[in-house]
């Protein structure tokens, strides 16, 4: 099942998710909000902002990796399938839209 993440999917967070689909993308959705280093005793966890200040294109792709990168090892039941920019290229920010594939 392939199913899509923004870091809108923050907005309401849920503590104790009931379904395992919600929980994963929940968990997606803060590596997507999640700088790598933030997080205090796991400093691992979270995306590598080396990407910003780069141009469009090369920012939405070293995003992806480095999202991919952290979901292999914070989420190991997804795999990040696909990232695309829902702000455009136009004003300089990025806003994922993350397609991702749980496994189970």
């Amino acid at each position: 099942m392939v199913v899509t993440v923004t870091s809108a999917n923050l907005e309401t967070l849920d503590l104790n998710p009931t379904d395992e689909t919600a929980e994963i993308a929940q968990n997606i959705a803060v590596l997507i909000a999640t700088p790598k280093g933030d997080v205090p005793l796991r400093r691992d966890i979270g995306v590598d902002t080396s990407y910003l200040n780069r141009p469009h294109k090369a920012a939405l792709a070293a995003f992806e990796s480095a999202l991919t990168e952290a979901a292999d090892l914070a989420e190991k039941r997804a795999d990040i399938v696909g990232v695309t920019d829902m702000a455009g290229e136009g004003d300089g920010t990025i806003a994922p839209k993350v397609e991702v594939r749980f496994n189970g």
